[in-house]
């Protein structure tokens, strides 16, 4: 399957610049990362990173942040994490943000083939430490 990345709406702010891009497949969105960045900063946060559940586990998810890095070369900062989040980088991001070189940036969009759904694959639950009591 074959996935196109465009920019989504984007806004200047004190501070830095708030984007998004948008990940579709046949026209319809399937999944979005919305990034911030500060001023004189290299790099980017992650705000919101989405992939509708049907689309997960294919590497859209991965598409999307190597697309940011290309958008806003740099270190990553995964920001707030929901559990499926965390399990997420994890598995792939934290990789992807330490090794990933991303290729000279174009107006073009990004395309990329997602991989073949991981039929019965489990992501292991994230582990948290609690500390209980005062």
């Amino acid at each position: 399957m074959q996935i196109k990345v465009t920019p989504g709406r984007g806004d200047a702010v004190p501070g830095g610049y708030n984007g998004s891009l948008i990940a579709e497949h046949d026209g319809q969105p399937v999944g979005s990362l919305e990034y911030q960045t500060a001023t004189g900063q290299p790099g980017f946060k992650i705000a919101m990173l989405k992939v509708l559940p049907e689309y997960q586990g294919q590497g859209i998810g991965s598409g999307l942040l190597m697309a940011a890095m290309r958008e806003a070369p740099g270190p990553v900062n995964p920001g707030w994490m929901t559990d499926q989040g965390y399990a997420f980088w994890q598995e792939h991001g934290r990789e992807i943000a330490e090794t990933y070189q991303p290729p000279q940036w174009t107006p073009e969009p990004v395309t990329f083939e997602t991989l073949e759904p991981r039929a019965g694959r489990q992501v292991p639950e994230p582990e948290f430490d609690v500390e209980i009591g005062g």
